[in-house]
Formats: structure tokens, sequence, C-alpha cells
């Protein structure tokens, strides 16, 4: 039964995964961004789900993907309860109130789970429809419950994982840190696969074998479910279920009687942080300004989460041509393209990392009502601009010299076509930025209530991601459609082509200043 205090909860949930927002055209762009990442994993859903097929492993097919959406929905609870079911600022609103423990727990973790079954329809999708087609309607709708039901566990462990780390360890940007170690474990994971899966072939089947004997064996949830999938088993579903809805009851026992009230008690009654002296800045104006851009970044922890991967994703790069040579993973491309050579298939990979890791595109929006005093100040159009594309320009450029010198080095490319890597890279990122800038010039917003408005939920970043593209898109046409790779490197060609645009986009941040009002 659901009781008026939880359907009242229910409904900020809901807000919450909706992220909801005063701005019809913000909630739009947060959707068609989540339509754009569910489509990509529907895609490879259906590339993996099409070689296990052709490949004669159809049997391993539902318990690989369960074991990924098991891995994937216990990350997001970790995630997500850390961030959403004991923070100090619902506390402060939710524990006067007249409200239940159970109410409490129970809304927030249906949120949790129902933002989780956005990966669980994009991964199974294309294999839920697949074995509808071959078995019948019975098998389809087992299937799909059995989806249903698959990550109420996982999830629910990641929440009692959170509950243990928001209790003893409380750090500002768990998050972020959650998302980048899941980014590299993916890309580690997914490089071995494209390159070292022949190789290792024979090793990884052998040890996947072990793996799901394992898991058939000892963690039952996955077993009752590959049974649905691969039996077509009602009993399979009715074991999952009832086994499920067992481990929650004991579980949410567990948090409400030993966790929750302690938390909200300690919460309370925390002590209060020493005020630190106030030093008032010695150093230029530029330095001052740069300082502040820092700490403003690293004090949000959504903005970290939503740019800190391309630099890292940069870095992973450089680190992993050492272990695998370039011309291993370039050379198919290089004979599909013949326009191209290595050196230039690399200058095109690092200048599309480059270019996305920038910061700028919605830091004016960032100051909120705090903008009213850059602009009273006695600062110039460039003072309020350089800081925030020397930052952007910090955290990319160490991982973008790394790896070009690393392509250049281990590909053996010269040293001209190094240098022009090089160039190319920070050329990138220095035109992201300033993109970056423009963009959220354009459509500067300062009336926000979370910085999720302006950091996730704008549809200028959408048409910001296509603009950056534009100047390798000219480069690919000028190097295989006109041919000239013959007299001109192509790593050449992109730096002029990202010189040229930044030239472009530097008179039109001139044309655009008038729109900020400076003393």
């Amino acid at each position: 039964m659901i009781t008026k205090k939880l359907k009242i909860l229910l409904g900020l949930e809901l807000k919450r995964i909706l992220k909801n927002s005063r701005s019809s055209t913000k909630r739009i762009s947060s959707m068609v961004m989540m339509v754009l990442v569910g489509l990509a994993m529907v895609f490879y859903s259906a590339l993996f789900t099409m070689i296990l097929v052709t490949s004669n492993h159809s049997k391993e097919l539902a318990l690989t993907f369960g074991l990924v959406l098991s891995l994937l929905t216990f990350f997001t609870g970790i995630s997500n309860g850390n961030k959403n079911l004991f923070s100090r600022d619902e506390f402060e609103i939710l524990y006067p109130m007249p409200l239940g423990e159970g109410d409490i727990l129970m809304a927030k973790f249906i949120g949790i789970y129902l933002d989780s079954l956005f990966y669980a329809f994009a991964i199974f999708l294309i294999p839920i429809v697949w074995f509808g087609v071959i078995h019948g309607p019975l098998a389809f709708i087992l299937n799909l419950l059995s989806v249903l039901v698959l990550p109420i566990l996982p999830t629910f462990l990641g929440v009692l994982l959170a509950t243990q780390i928001s209790k003893t360890f409380r750090f500002h940007n768990t998050k972020t840190v959650l998302q980048v170690l899941g980014t590299v474990l993916f890309f580690g994971i997914y490089i071995f696969i494209m390159t070292q899966a022949d190789k290792y072939g024979d090793q990884v089947l052998a040890l996947w074998s072990r793996l799901s004997w394992g898991l058939r064996t000892y963690y039952l949830p996955l077993r009752f479910f590959d049974q649905v999938f691969s039996n077509q088993s009602f009993l399979g579903f009715l074991a999952l279920f009832v086994l499920t809805a067992l481990l929650l009851l004991l579980l949410g026992y567990f948090i409400i009687r030993n966790y929750i009230h302690n938390f909200y008690k300690e919460a309370g009654a925390g002590p209060r942080e020493k005020k630190k002296a106030v030093t008032f800045s010695t150093g230029s104006k530029l330095q001052s300004l740069y300082k502040k851009e820092v700490k403003h970044y690293f004090w949000r922890t959504n903005y970290v989460s939503n740019t800190i991967l391309s630099p890292i994703l940069i870095l992973g790069l450089g680190v992993a041509a050492f272990f695998i040579k370039p011309d291993q993973v370039f050379g198919q491309i290089s004979g599909s393209l013949p326009g191209l050579d290595l050196a230039g298939i690399a200058s095109y990979i690092l200048a599309f990392v480059s270019v996305n890791a920038q910061t700028t595109y919605c830091s004016l929006s960032l100051e909120g009502e705090n903008f009213e005093i850059l602009e009273a100040m006695p600062l110039t159009f460039k003072d309020l601009v350089l800081p925030r594309v020397l930052l952007g320009m910090t955290l990319a450029l160490g991982p973008i010299l790394f790896t070009s010198l690393a392509f250049a080095y281990v590909g053996q490319v010269g040293i001209i076509n190094g240098i022009f890597m090089v160039l190319s890279g920070i050329l990138a990122n220095l035109f992201g930025n300033l993109v970056g800038i423009y963009f959220d010039l354009m459509t500067l917003d300062l009336d926000w209530k979370n910085d999720l408005e302006v950091i996730k939920q704008r549809f200028s970043g959408i048409l910001m991601s296509l603009a950056m593209v534009l100047p390798m898109f000219i480069s690919w046409i000028l190097t295989t459609l006109l041919n000239i790779k013959f007299v001109i490197p192509t790593s050449l060609i992109m730096c002029l082509s990202f010189m040229a645009s930044i030239a472009i986009v530097y008179l039109m941040l001139e044309g655009a200043k008038d729109r900020v009002k400076l003393s």
C-alpha cells in the first residue's frame, strides 16, 4: 500500500530522475543526451548479440549481459546512493518532517532503481526482442519481467555499500572518482578486446568459462536469470523474484534499524568547522582570477565529473600506445582510408578527444547571481575569458603533450609529424575552450536552481559538440578528397584548419563581448 507520504516522496524522486527544470529547453536537451547515450548502448548491445549468435555462443548471452547489467546497477547504486540517500542538504529538510524512515528509504531506493532501468533496457532491448522472435510471446514476457527484477538486488547492494561509505568515508568527489575509475576500466577492457582478442582469445575463453561456472554456481540471481532467458523457465523467474524479494526485505530492515537513524542523529550533531581567516590575494589580476576558477571547478562535483574524463582518456591513449603499437590499431583504418597516413589518423583521434576536453561551455553561467559582482569590478572582457580558457588548457595540456609524444615516438612518424601532432592537440583544445566560451556567452543563464541545469541540461551543449568537429571535417575533406596529403602532411593540414577556426571564433567573441556589461 502506497501511503500519502510515500507518494509525495516518490514524486520528488521522479522529478530528480527526469532532471526537472523550469526551462523546457533544458529538459529537452537533457532528454536528447540520454537518448543519444541509450542509442549508443543499444548499438553495442546489438553488435555483441550478433557476435555471440554468429559464433555459436548464444547460450552465454544472458549470463554475459546479466553480469554487465548487475555491475552497472551496482555502481549506480553506490554513486546515486551516496549522493541522494544521505546528503546533508536533504537531512535538513526531511528529518524535521513527520516522515517514517521506511518511507524515506523506500522512495529513495525506488528512485535509484528506476534510474538503473535506463541501463537495463538499453542493454537488453535487442536480446529481449531476439529471444521473443525465436521462442514466442511467452519468452518475450518472461524475459522482460526478469530484466525488471534482476537490477533490484545489485542496486540495493550498492545502496547498502553507499551507507557504509557515507558513514565512514565522506568525500566530496566520490561520484567523480567512481566515474573516472569506471571509465578507465571500460576503455581498458575495450582496447584489450579490440587489439588483443586474437592473441589471447583461448585464454580469455578459458577464463570466462571458469567465471561463468562460478556465477551460475554461487550467484543465484544470475543463475535463475540465465535459466529464464536460455530455457524460458517460469520456475526460474519465480525463484529469481522470491529470492530478490527476501533479500530486499532483509537488507532494507538492516539499513532502517542499523543506519538511517544513527546517520541523521550524527548529521544533526556534527561539530561546526572553524572558520578560516580571510586573506586577500596579493598576486596579479590574472593569477587571482585563475585561482578562483580552479577552486570553482573542483568545488562543483558535477562540473568535474562532466569534464575530467576527456583528459583522462587522452592520458590513457598515451599509456596504451606503449603496450599496443599504434600501427596495429590504426593500420586497418589507414587501409580503408587511403588518403590518410598513420600520423594523420593519430592526429584525428587526438584532436577529437582534445577538442572535447574543455571546461568553458558553462563557466560563465555557473557564476549565477555572483556574475553581477564580476560585472561591477574593474575587469575587461579579456580578464573574464582568459582565466577560464587557461583552466581548460591546464587540465588537458599535460595529457595532450604526453599522448602526442607517445604516438610520435612509438609510431615512428618522424620529428616533423610529431611536432604537428603536438600542435594539433593543443590547438584543438584551445579551439574547444573558445567555442565553449562563445556558446556560453550567447546562451548565458544566470538564473538557475541547480548547477546541473547549466552543466548538463543545455541544448547549446549539443550544438557546441557539433560545431567543434567542423575543423576536423574540413581537414578530412582537404586530405582525402583533394589528396593533398602527398604534398602537405595531414597533421599540418589539421593545424592550419584549427588555426583558421580559432581566428574566426576569436572574431566572433570580439563581436559578442558587448553582451557582458562590464564597468
